[in-house]
């Protein structure tokens, strides 16, 4: 007192003057990730990297735990208890905070009582509420303020004890028994190993192998000295379990048996120091999809940044392969090029190949996620067209850091520098893209109503002024000024397109657009298209002609792709580049499954041939039964009917090639 300071955990009273200051006590929480997710991050919130010792990446945007004293490269065994174990014995390398705790990627505390929490449950009768995804709205449960709110007062904030009479195994020994690839030998064994080095513990222990309760997923928040006391109790029993349990042979799963056991030691130590710290249950959470979500990238190079984005869903990365080998090729050393690939559904796995294909010192290679940005409007895919296909009218809201991109499709191939492009003076126009030649040819067909769709619903003043929008330059500052992609976006939501995001586009800006050389996006005429080529106007065709002798780009636009019909116009260009990717046997063997399973539908349709005649009387048949019968009869020859018309139609048009 004489000092003018009483030591009154979790906090330092300070004499001053006339009055008493209480300091505010300090806190960390630790999430761990050792994969890339959705990343939460405050003045109190700290990302952790766990297992960095043993990773395949380094996340950069984190901190590790593999420096001084760890067990970093045992995270196969200790899971998320390797980032413990790293505070626990650095913890002047944290600040020496007055309170210390842990949370998973996608498991959090509620630190908000108030707030209204979904009615679905991650466990039955339990306190953990399932959530679809972190968002504005969810992260205002994980405050700083709040988190401060919720720890006065308490030695130790932990999730509310989960009660397993609820579940389908009622007791921890029949949870234990039925964990994936655990063993309840090391149960039994963990159990023991307490009892002798704790004698203390034994009736809590007891209380714990035949009861129902336990304290999920190793997450707490301690004071300094619990966190300490618990920290010792908790490694002193794992130290001794991972010397005497020789995992040799064990699979992936098995492996995890100290992370698992970690769970029933947090149990027992709480349960048996509940009187001597003043502990908070509270609320829990548990995230459904925590896939890496961005809403805003940087230029990956401060100088001559060259930025190319385009998007894919995870059954295209091989076709994007393609696609980026043709970048790297064409790339000149003088340049930076910044690769952004707009997707939600791509690997892992495969973003570390394509990261090994193509990234160099000039060149960057990232992934973004854009889905969130288009959750509240009601977009229409079906067929060869996808939610990947809206990836760019968001494109400008993630990139608003850039003036400007270029944003492509990925089935085509780049024979031209694509700097060239990028330096393209687009004034103040919002974008520039290639007048879209096909378009022309698609009016023209004879017995076809896309003049009156082109003049009815996307009511183009000119109906021939139509640009392909499989190679853009955005406009970034011009978008983002006047709002284009959220004004599209709605628009594209509450009218039926039938090339989507191209129409929209079209319906949108009309003709204020800057168009380029054509060359920058030559579309291939296909077996398909070549019946269009006829009906292209005089003057397209000219330019489309003299395109193909130096294309700059080759779009292999339409539905019959290189790679699985190889003997289309131009689709050795495609191959010279796909054989020298990492996707290469794996195209190969989609081509090979595609074109067995194009001739098992022929044998079927030349079998179905021969009986061409029989099935047309047997469809009038069920034509005039439909007409004279009632209620279930006629609605059954009415499908009847409808089927066999479908395949009379396959085998005529068959017949007929």
């Amino acid at each position: 007192w004489q000092m003018g300071i009483l030591l009154d955990p979790p906090g330092l009273r300070r004499w001053n003057g006339d009055m008493m200051i209480m300091k505010e006590p300090t806190i960390k929480i630790f999430v761990s990730y050792k994969n890339r997710h959705q990343l939460i991050k405050s003045d109190i919130i700290q990302p952790i990297q766990t297992g960095r010792a043993i990773a395949d990446e380094i996340f950069e945007d984190m901190i590790g735990d593999d420096t001084g004293d760890n067990i970093s490269r045992e995270n196969y065994k200790y899971n998320e208890l390797t980032a413990q174990y790293w505070v626990w014995k650095n913890y002047d390398k944290i600040g020496n905070p007055d309170y210390v705790g842990f949370m998973h990627y996608r498991r959090h505390f509620l630190f908000d009582s108030k707030k209204i929490r979904p009615k679905e449950k991650w466990l039955p009768n339990s306190n953990w509420y399932q959530f679809e995804r972190i968002d504005k709205d969810y992260l205002e449960f994980l405050e700083d303020k709040k988190i401060k709110q919720t720890i006065k007062g308490y030695d130790c904030v932990i999730s509310k004890a989960y009660d397993y009479s609820n579940y389908i195994h009622k007791t921890l020994i029949e949870d234990y028994k039925n964990l994936y690839m655990q063993k309840i030998e090391h149960f039994y064994l963990m159990l023991k190993e307490v009892k002798e080095n704790y004698p203390e513990y034994t009736k809590t222990v007891e209380d714990v192998q035949h009861g129902c309760i336990k304290y999920i997923a190793n997450m707490f928040i301690m004071n300094k000295k619990m966190f300490f006391d618990y920290s010792n109790f908790l490694f002193t029993i794992e130290t001794k379990l991972n010397e005497k349990i020789d995992c040799t042979g064990y699979t992936e799963d098995e492996c995890r048996f100290l992370g698992f056991l970690g769970e029933i030691l947090l149990t027992i130590f709480i349960l048996q120091n509940k009187k001597n710290y003043k502990i908070k249950e509270i609320d829990t959470s548990f995230i459904l999809n925590t896939k890496q979500n961005q809403t805003k990238i940087y230029p990956a190079f401060n100088k001559n940044n060259i930025a190319v984005a385009m998007s894919s869903s995870n059954e295209y990365v091989p076709y994007l392969s393609v696609c980026l080998q043709s970048l790297l090729e064409t790339a000149k050393p003088e340049n930076n090029y910044d690769f952004i690939i707009f997707e939600h559904t791509i690997t892992e796995e495969n973003k570390i190949k394509l990261k090994k294909q193509i990234e160099r010192n000039n060149i960057s290679l990232r992934f973004v996620n854009p889905i969130d940005l288009l959750k509240t409007y009601k977009l229409s895919y079906s067929g060869c067209y996808s939610i990947e296909c809206y990836f760019r009218l968001v494109a400008p809201i993630i990139l608003s850091s850039y003036n400007k991109i270029i944003f492509t499709d990925v089935d085509l191939v780049f024979l031209t520098d694509v700097a060239e492009l990028f330096n393209t003076n687009i004034s103040n126009f919002p974008l520039a893209a290639c007048q879209d030649f096909m378009w022309g040819a698609f009016l023209n067909l004879p017995q076809a109503d896309w003049k009156k769709y082109a003049t009815d619903t996307l009511k183009l003043k000119n109906k021939y002024d139509y640009f392909n929008t499989g190679v853009m330059i955005l406009n970034i500052k011009e978008f983002n000024k006047n709002d284009y992609s959220r004004k599209i976006l709605k628009k594209v939501s509450e009218t039926q397109y039938r090339i989507l995001e191209q129409d929209g586009l079209n319906a949108f800006f009309q003709n204020k657009i800057k168009y380029l050389d054509t060359a920058w996006n030559f579309p291939i005429a296909n077996i398909v298209y070549k019946t269009f080529l006829n009906f292209m106007p005089y003057t397209s065709l000219k330019k489309y002609k003299k395109d193909k002798q130096h294309p700059n780009i080759i779009h292999y636009a339409g539905g019959r792709k290189p790679w699985a019909c190889f003997n289309e116009d131009m689709a050795e260009i495609w191959w010279n580049y796909a054989r020298k990717t990492p996707f290469y046997e794996e195209i190969l063997l989609r081509m090979m499954q595609y074109n067995l399973g194009q001739i098992n539908q022929n044998n079927t349709i030349i079998k179905s041939a021969f009986h061409y005649s029989r099935d047309k009387l047997k469809y009038w048949r069920y034509k005039l039964l439909s007409k004279i019968t009632w209620g279930k009869k006629r609605k059954k020859y009415k499908q009847k009917r409808k089927a066999l018309k479908s395949q009379l139609k396959q085998i005529k048009s068959f017949l007929n090639s």
